[in-house]
């Protein structure tokens, strides 16, 4: 087995921290673009749920004026589309976030790696210091992210649900939106069930 030098180690490490810190970048810009494309179909179910004549008269002339389109689509097809539109991005930040908390955790290894390399010097900018200067707004800010707006989620897309079944104007439609829905649910639970796991094993530590 090859022992490498601690110069060799030193290198190896400092291109896997660079390489790491990079994709975290990467994968926290793709997360907050899913955030702001979520909070933008959210908006427009609670405009249906609140305004549903005005929505679908906005929605009309906007492809017939603005779009040119001959044939317009009703209402409720635009509805499924923003279901599906809604499951893949939401599933898209729920990867980004898993994914994001999982880079976390490696960079924090690499600086511990380090850290021994250096005889204890403070490489911790992700890891020790980090933690150490969680503040609490930014304690409050993880609560909303990972408590209150998968609430919010929950909340509008049921409404929007069974706002979809009372009115009833497609049957077909509605059983894939609810399809949908119940996907999105079950996505919602498993992220905020996996997330409190996490949090509860790094208090245990």
């Amino acid at each position: 087995m090859i022992s490498p030098s601690d110069d060799a180690k030193l290198e190896v490490l400092a291109t896997h921290y660079e390489n790491t810190f990079q994709e975290i970048s990467k994968t926290l810009a793709r997360r907050d673009r899913s955030f702001l494309i979520l909070v933008l179909v959210l908006i427009f179910f609670w405009l249906r749920l609140v305004m549903p004549a005005d929505v679908a008269a906005a929605t009309t002339d906007l492809a017939q004026n603005k779009l040119g389109l001959k044939y317009v689509p009703k209402i409720f097809v635009v509805d499924s589309v923003l279901w599906c539109a809604l499951l893949g991005i939401c599933t898209r930040y729920f990867q980004c976030t898993v994914e994001s908390n999982r880079l976390y955790n490696y960079i924090q290894s690499i600086e511990a790696e380090l850290k021994a390399l250096f005889a204890g010097a403070p490489f911790t900018r992700e890891g020790d210091f980090y933690s150490n200067n969680y503040n609490l707004f930014k304690r409050w800010a993880g609560f909303v992210y990972t408590v209150i707006f998968p609430l919010f989620m929950c909340i509008t897309i049921v409404v929007k649900m069974v706002s979809e079944i009372i009115i009833r104007e497609s049957i077909a439609n509605a059983l894939f939106d609810l399809a949908i829905c119940a996907i999105v649910l079950i996505s919602i639970v498993l992220f905020v069930w996996r997330d409190l796991i996490v949090q509860f094993g790094r208090k245990q530590e």
